[in-house]
């Protein structure tokens, strides 16, 4: 586990990688989005392997159109790449993004605005079934949200089971 700071925004946490894919998820994108005073999400791509990659970020719109995709050429062997507000997404974008590509990749999402800060990995894998093992619900004033991100070609019905 890795433990980062902004300045005085607070800690936040994610997870080391072991491996990479060739194909990754970020639930949540974010450029400029004001029902948070102008949050936006950052992607770093690493290529995890020694070979150079070209990698793909692909954002799509909350209604699953993509709306822009990002080109990484020649990414060298484990360098990291880091996307935050490109310029030809549209502003006040919120949605999700798929990265591909040519060797294996792991992502780290950071966003920030607003005075807040936070930072998850990116999935490289879905399933139909998930857990998660704390969800707050105005636990001290605690509250968790959470993104689904749909990787299939069909709609599924989505749901959540909440186990006290």
């Amino acid at each position: 586990m890795v433990r980062e700071y902004q300045g005085s925004n607070g800690p936040t946490t994610y997870n080391a990688s072991s491996a990479g894919g060739v194909c990754g998820y970020v639930p949540v994108a974010k450029k400029n989005w004001p029902d948070q005073n102008g949050q936006s999400t950052g992607i770093s791509v690493m290529n995890t392997s020694t070979d150079s990659a070209d990698v793909w970020v692909t954002y799509y719109d909350a209604n699953g159109n993509n709306t822009y995709t990002e080109f990484i050429d020649d990414l060298p062997g484990r360098a990291v790449a880091v996307l935050y507000n490109p310029s030809s997404l549209p502003d006040t974008f919120l949605g999700s993004a798929v990265v591909e590509g040519t060797r294996p990749v792991v992502l780290l999402v950071n966003e920030s605005g607003s005075g807040r800060y936070k930072a998850s990995n990116g999935f490289l894998e879905g399933g139909t079934t998930v857990y998660i093992p704390e969800v707050y619900s105005n636990d001290e004033g605690r509250y968790a949200g959470m993104g689904v991100q749909n990787v299939l070609q069909w709609q599924p019905a989505i749901g959540a089971e909440v186990i006290a």
